[in-house]
């Protein structure tokens, strides 16, 4: 066994590595929930994971690294939530619909979260993921609300109109610009995905 690979504590090296990466991204949240987007260097978000800058490096390449794997870990737990549903295409498309928006909206219960979630926007590293998590969540929601077949293309614009626009309206609505409560947001983008979704088999 070589000393990279041997045990500290009874704990295997690589496990550390995770916990000390877990620590990184959550401290991410930390940094930004209590002074802002801005406040994010490599120094404020290690001191807030109490991990030592070296480590830092062996598992984010930069800062831009950091911030876009905090942001992509927002989606995916979206992405789990409409991934472990079990729902098919011949289910009702309200089902599908509600649990996407309540756990997209019970990802930014946490204030920390939601705040960097809305001060990530303009970074170019969140750009990327931004798009990219976009993509992934439309071909998710079409696998389920059209089927596994190649949609027409005109099928899947409607599901790229529906997850961005939905992406904006919650950001609209954690801002306080929306008007609406929670509920009646739910409800509001519900029905947009309902009649998205009877257009989108049409489509395919």
């Amino acid at each position: 066994m070589t000393s990279a690979a041997r045990p500290y504590g009874g704990m295997p090296s690589e496990t550390r590595r995770l916990q000390r990466r877990a620590r990184l991204l959550d401290a991410v949240f930390e940094v930004v929930g209590v002074s802002g987007f801005g406040a994010l260097t490599v120094a404020s978000v290690c001191a807030a994971a109490g991990v030592g800058k070296r480590y830092f490096y062996e598992s984010f390449a930069s800062l831009d690294e950091l911030v876009a794997g905090a942001l992509q870990q927002i989606f995916e737990q979206v992405g789990l939530a409409i991934e472990e549903s079990g729902l098919q295409p011949d289910d009702p498309a309200e089902r599908l619909l509600e649990l996407a928006a309540r756990s997209a909206l019970e990802v930014l219960d946490d204030p920390r979260v939601a705040r960097f979630y809305l001060e990530s926007t303009g970074s170019p590293a969140g750009m990327v993921v931004r798009e990219t998590a976009v993509g992934v969540l439309t071909e998710q929601l079409l696998v389920r609300l059209v089927g596994t077949g190649p949609p027409r293309p005109t099928a899947r614009l409607l599901g790229h109109l529906l997850v961005a626009g939905t992406n904006h309206v919650v950001a609209l609505w954690l801002r306080g610009e929306s008007g609406v409560g929670r509920e009646d947001l739910i409800t509001m983008l519900v029905g947009i995905g309902v009649d998205a979704a009877e257009r989108m088999r049409l489509e395919a």
